[in-house]
């Protein structure tokens, strides 16, 4: 079982990790958006990555795989 979740096992909707407030929330086809601004999925989520981002932060991948050098072994 994988430790983190791309979508809910009960309705399949897609999730995200909002890091701000430590929760998971549905995404929508454009992402997600929070206190009226827009969040957005990590450019790593092909590897599995379920953290969201600002879509203003200036970069594509998100806090946790900006420290990530390699892929870790699934």
């Amino acid at each position: 079982m994988p430790i983190q979740s791309l979508s809910c096992e009960a309705c399949e909707a897609e999730l995200g990790f909002l890091p701000s407030d430590l929760a998971m929330v549905e995404l929508s086809a454009t992402g997600v958006s929070v206190g009226g601004e827009p969040w957005i999925t990590c450019a790593n989520r092909g590897w599995e990555c379920n953290w969201l981002l600002p879509a203003d932060a200036g970069t594509a991948r998100c806090f946790c795989c900006r420290l990530t050098r390699n892929r870790p072994a699934s």
